[in-house]
């Protein structure tokens, strides 16, 4: 057991988990300024959006009733447009968006940028839940992100595209 010297809190990102530091004393090592230190896990950082959470212009899609999306709502993007969030998130290396789409002829064109930055483009071709993801590096902190579809077809055909969520880990 040592005398109590200080307490300095230090952010770790070890896997997505965040350490308190605390200093103190060792009684086997009187010296002042020697110190050891304990890191206690306060909790795991990482953040999932809800799709239904988003901005979304009326006459672009809406939330919907899914029981199979993770909250029981997806969000159904039925033109060409986007959605919006701003959010604070962890730093991340990888993010997952979770989509299914009504296919014609091709899939439908989903995009996702953050702070305007586009980092995932692909054709989500199935009409079941699949996971799309890029290893893209992401900061800690607030957030624009933007969730967007860009090839509709309404030559007799009706391509939507229907959103989970969006993950943010490592």
């Amino acid at each position: 057991v040592g005398t109590f010297q200080a307490l300095s809190l230090d952010y770790e990102d070890n896997m997505t988990r965040a350490f308190i530091r605390i200093n103190y004393l060792n009684s086997s090592s009187p010296t002042p300024g020697s110190s050891g230190s304990g890191s206690i896990p306060v909790g795991v950082l990482q953040t999932s959006i809800e799709a239904e959470s988003m901005r979304l212009e009326s006459t672009l899609g809406r939330a919907e009733v899914d029981d199979g999306a993770s909250a029981q709502q997806l969000l159904k993007v039925w033109t060409n447009g986007s959605a919006f969030v701003t959010a604070s998130i962890a730093s991340s290396n990888k993010i997952t968006v979770r989509a299914r789409a009504d296919v014609c002829g091709v899939g439908a064109q989903m995009f996702l940028k953050i702070d305007g930055i586009e980092l995932l483009r692909t054709l989500v071709e199935s009409s079941d839940w699949v996971d799309y993801s890029t290893s893209s590096a992401v900061s800690s902190g607030a957030h624009s992100i933007e969730l967007g579809f860009s090839n509709d077809d309404e030559n007799g055909c009706d391509r939507n595209l229907y959103v989970d969520k969006i993950d943010f880990g490592n």
